[in-house]
């Protein structure tokens, strides 16, 4: 038995074997077994084919031609395995709480691709998914909905990857696991995330937002209060925030009497004159130039020098 090799990639296509035809050898006949190849009969040729396959794995098959006489050539037909196994799906997600205040659930695409089953294996995200496109043959497409309790790091993986690695090992493939194993990072900034929190440090004293501090002051000595902390989250995109912590702020109004400089997180208060009058006070705020959210009100008080 003569046997010839015929190789397809994983489209699929087809090939014409002209057949030897002499009148004594005659009637001549073609068998497959194997259901995923196509074979057609012409009175001097042969052709197979194969359609096109999204599994990895390599598949092969026989075409088996005979003359009357029982002489046989062997079409050996080799299928290679579809390369393109991977999952599709975004690293990060990231919203603002508030989100849900209009929202039942913020909703994000999966892809599968490859394999003889594309479909998720994530048993945490499993009640939120659901199959919005059944290719069934090369990719399915998966709508995860994310609710507002739903948050932090899922991996998700293609439901072969077991078998995948295994086949890729037994047989000399190179494997990436980073293209059928994602991290998904589900992130919600909450209102308090937005706002962070703003710690200063006056008179050996630490103040936080919404407090409020009294510096008196007067002609000779600077008063310091310095900024410690100004950490708050803020939403870039829909897949990246940020976590800022400037030090940077603003102060308020102040009249002519009140001389101030802010410099590296630190505001030095002082009094410009000296008050030959009665007692005098100022109201000003300390704020975070890149949060309002965030801020320390402050009474400035200058005694009357008698």
């Amino acid at each position: 038995m003569n046997t010839k090799t015929i190789d397809f990639d994983h489209n699929g296509g087809s090939f014409t074997q002209p057949i030897n035809i002499r009148g004594t050898n005659m009637p001549w006949t073609s068998e497959c077994p194997a259901s995923w190849i196509g074979v057609e009969n012409a009175p001097t040729a042969v052709t197979v084919s194969a359609g096109p396959t999204y599994d990895y794995v390599q598949r092969e098959g026989d075409v088996f031609v005979r003359d009357r006489f029982g002489n046989t050539l062997c079409l050996h037909v080799v299928q290679h395995g579809y390369d393109g196994v991977y999952v599709e799906c975004p690293e990060t997600v990231v919203m603002y709480d508030s989100y849900y205040d209009t929202n039942e659930t913020y909703d994000i695409y999966i892809t599968v691709y490859g394999g003889e089953r594309q479909e998720v294996s994530c048993a945490k995200l499993r009640p939120y998914l659901d199959k919005v496109w059944d290719n069934s043959e090369m990719y399915n497409d998966f709508k995860l909905r994310i609710p507002r309790d739903l948050d932090g790091t899922f991996v998700i993986e293609h439901m072969e990857a077991k078998r995948y690695r295994k086949y890729c090992k037994e047989h000399n493939i190179p494997y990436d696991g980073s293209a059928i194993r994602k991290t998904l990072k589900i992130v919600k900034i909450s209102q308090d995330d937005a706002v962070g929190r703003m710690d200063v440090l006056y008179d050996g004293n630490v103040y936080r937002n919404g407090d409020r501090i009294t510096v008196e002051i007067d002609s000779l000595h600077e008063k310091s209060v310095s900024v410690l902390s100004s950490e708050f989250k803020r939403v870039l995109s829909s897949s990246s925030y940020e976590v800022v912590n400037n030090r940077e702020v603003d102060f308020g109004p102040v009249p002519n009497w009140v001389s101030f400089t802010n410099k590296d997180g630190v505001v030095k208060i002082s009094a410009s004159e000296a008050n030959r009058l009665a007692d005098r006070v100022c109201s000003t705020r300390i704020v975070n130039t890149r949060n309002p959210g965030q801020f320390v009100d402050v009474d400035i008080v200058q005694k009357a020098v008698i």
